[in-house]
């Protein structure tokens, strides 16, 4: 079936690509250096980085290394736009915020063979392009941008831009939702019941893959006590946790399969005695089929990014309602949405308080070691969305 090809959003000017770099990341960054690989004149999707804390060499020259090693992963990649995004003023530096930065990495860049489309800097007072010879000591106004045609083209073609700096925490928990979500899990847990509006109490089955879609087809502040307490419950059970995880990510088909999959390795424990890590190492000799790599980001099916997000927002509002002891589950899922989606701060940062609340579970292990390799290997194969 042909697909349809991606709108292509075409910049005159550096006001108009700045204008159109939220969408192409999918996330307004804040204090970060954002990566937009190029082949020929058409963007590739973009990366980002943590703007560093401060100017010393050894500091600007380990991102400046980084840079054109992330950008080399992406085949057919011959030049990049460099985009610095600060809190700090050009009024406080008296003059050009990170150009120590830009100097770092400008010579790597063209080492790399890399051709350089556009760097540039965006401050709370201004903008400026390092490229520019002419720019004024106090930056160029802000409202060239977000006054810029492509700015309203770019927000047309793009549903929703996510706010980054949102995600690199929970949201505040409601203290009567948070109440009343404890006792809910307190329910699936102990009794295998819920109850209905009407206090009855039915059955619980778990049904992830249900769970998943809920998820999915409703806004986040929408999912009500009882969903709340089903996610935080299904996260709290690696088995269910990462039938989840797959079925938010890949949907039904690929939660189905592993569904099917773990139901698989109960049948093989209780005939061979054998634990899930031993099925494990029996295991590592086969070929794993396309969905097995979906959990270690090496699948050639890439997740969709609203779904992405939209498993972002529910596992936030979950986590932040669930009582401690429980969120660190939850809060794994996140962390590998948010690195599925290339978020790798928030991801790490989400990973953390996992870890401050349950630093025995195995997930939070298998997150950090998730983060320690990278972004996913989708995150080099990213349409094109933009052209200079």
């Amino acid at each position: 079936m042909p697909t349809a090809e991606p709108h292509i959003l075409r910049a005159s000017t550096s006001a108009d690509f700045l204008a159109s770099v939220p969408a192409i990341c999918g996330f307004t960054a804040r204090n970060s250096v954002v990566v937009v690989p190029f082949a020929g004149k058409q963007g590739r999707g973009a990366f980002r980085f943590d703007l560093p804390v401060d100017d010393r060499t050894a500091t600007t020259a380990a991102l400046a290394k980084s840079i054109p090693e992330f950008v080399r992963r992406m085949p057919g990649t011959d030049g990049v736009a460099v985009i610095v995004y600060t809190d700090g003023t050009f009024a406080e530096r008296r003059g050009t915020p990170h150009l120590e930065l830009w100097r770092a990495i400008r010579p790597r860049l063209r080492k790399a063979g890399f051709a350089i489309k556009e760097a540039a800097v965006v401050a709370a007072d201004g903008w400026a392009s390092y490229l520019d010879p002419g720019r004024p000591l106090g930056g160029r106004p802000l409202d060239e941008i977000t006054g810029s045609r492509m700015a309203l083209e770019a927000a047309y073609h793009v549903d929703r831009i996510a706010d980054l700096h949102a995600w690199s925490s929970l949201p505040d928990p409601d203290p009567r939702i948070a109440q009343h979500v404890a006792v809910a899990i307190d329910d699936l847990v102990y009794y295998d019941e819920r109850l209905d509006a009407f206090g009855v109490a039915h059955p619980y089955t778990p049904d992830p893959i249900s769970l998943a879609e809920r998820m999915l087809s409703a806004p986040a502040h929408e999912l009500g006590i009882d969903a709340l307490a089903e996610i935080v419950v299904t996260c709290d059970a690696p088995a269910l946790r990462d039938v989840l995880l797959i079925a938010l990510a890949g949907g039904r088909e690929r939660g189905e399969n592993a569904l099917r999959f773990q139901l698989d390795a109960y049948d093989r424990q209780a005939a061979t005695g054998e634990s899930f890590d031993e099925q494990a190492l029996a295991d590592i000799g086969n070929r794993p089929d396309d969905d097995d790599l979906i959990m270690v980001g090496r699948s050639q099916f890439r997740p969709n990014a609203k779904h992405l997000e939209a498993s972002i927002e529910a596992l936030r509002r979950a986590a932040a309602h669930a009582p401690r002891p429980r969120r660190a589950g939850p809060l794994c899922v996140l962390a590998w949405m948010l690195w599925a989606r290339g978020l790798m701060s928030p991801a790490s940062q989400m990973q953390a308080l996992a870890y401050e609340c349950d630093p025995d579970l195995r997930m939070v292990e298998t997150i950090e070691w998730l983060l320690s390799s990278g972004p996913p290997e989708w995150g080099y194969r990213v349409a094109t969305d933009v052209q200079s």
